[in-house]
């Protein structure tokens, strides 16, 4: 009975999210196209609130009814994710601290001494934190797809190695940028999707300039044979996460064949059985008695000008004309009569 009952217990796979189309469609169309670094986090906080709410996971706890509610922060752990909106919220949280140290970097300027600076670097802390808190509940969570995870790694890597950059730990960014840089470029060869094959791509060449400065600023440290290599123990979690994927993937390849087959032999016996239960002498009954079309006849080849002219034309208003100009030259042949030529000389 144990082993009928364990596949029941078994949560189902969330759907995958695409972390980096999610953050980029939101970062588009919320101010970043702008630099406006400033509502793009109010629409973070106003999205992790509207998420909270649909969940059921606000941080306000009402113990009297008469009386304003109280603070009681809940996060979001690992036991408590039965959505994909947890996910969600965990992503929204750090590209909120993201951009609240972006928005404080830009005004700080050139202004070293300023307290802005700690407040910025204190928000990227906030960041990373959040980034690791979003990598451990991917890897705990076995409803969580492998592409999802593996995004989440990038992600998560991308904000750590944005905090090391800006601490100057060059040789941690640097490690952190080549575990980007190998997932996205993994990822685009095992996804079909053309326009997720684009965003990787340029995230590629975006980490590729932070790691040319991390190689140049530890080239003293780091040995030519170690240059381009990614850690040890990370690499062999990201091959056993790809392996995976190559699996699933070919898993769903064989599936979409047979369903295939199954559908076309379907349809085969559906026609065969259509066929046969045809009756060929009740078609023959019903057949139209289709009467011989007539032969075809030349036609004349005039223009239709010509046919109209001579429909309307009639003989006798010619016969009329012609009289009527032999009279006429009757007439002017008797106004020249001897006596009108005397007169006329006369006249003169």
């Amino acid at each position: 009975m144990a082993t009928l009952e364990e596949p029941a217990n078994l949560a189902p796979p969330f759907e995958t999210i695409s972390v980096l189309r999610l953050i980029k469609d939101a970062q588009q169309k919320h101010g970043l196209r702008q630099g406006n670094y400033l509502r793009y986090r109010g629409y973070c906080s106003r999205r992790i609130r509207r998420l909270r709410t649909s969940l059921k996971v606000t941080h306000q706890y009402k113990c009297f009814p008469k009386r304003a509610a109280k603070f009681v922060a809940r996060s979001v752990t690992p036991d408590v994710v039965t959505d994909v909106r947890f996910a969600e919220i965990l992503i929204f949280e750090v590209e909120r601290h993201w951009a609240y140290a972006m928005q404080l970097k830009l005004e700080l300027g050139n202004d070293i001494l300023s307290r802005k600076k700690f407040h910025m670097r204190q928000k990227l802390r906030r960041a990373g934190k959040s980034a690791r808190n979003l990598e451990t509940m991917a890897k705990s969570c076995e409803s969580v797809t492998v592409v999802t995870r593996l995004e989440v790694q990038a992600y998560s890597a991308f904000i750590l190695a944005t905090l090391a950059v800006e601490f100057k730990l060059w040789r941690k960014a640097m490690e952190l940028c080549r575990t980007v840089k190998k997932i996205y470029e993994k990822l685009s060869t095992s996804i079909k999707d053309q326009e997720l094959v684009d965003l990787y791509a340029t995230r590629c060449r975006e980490v590729q300039n932070t790691l040319r400065l991390c190689e140049y600023n530890c080239s003293d440290e780091v040995s030519p044979d170690d240059a381009g290599k990614v850690p040890i123990a990370v690499e062999d979690e990201l091959d056993l996460d790809f392996n995976k994927l190559n699996v699933l993937a070919e898993e769903k390849q064989t599936e979409i064949k047979s369903n295939a087959d199954e559908a076309a032999k379907h349809l085969l016996k559906q026609l065969e059985a259509d066929w046969k239960s045809v009756d060929l002498t009740k078609l023959k009954a019903l057949k139209p008695n289709i009467s011989s079309l007539p032969l075809l006849q030349p036609m004349p080849c005039k223009p239709m000008f010509f046919d109209l002219a001579i429909n309307y034309l009639k003989e006798p208003l010619t016969k009329e004309k012609l009289e009527g100009g032999k009279k006429n030259k009757k007439k002017t042949k008797t106004a020249k009569s001897p006596e009108n030529v005397k007169k006329l000389n006369k006249k003169k």
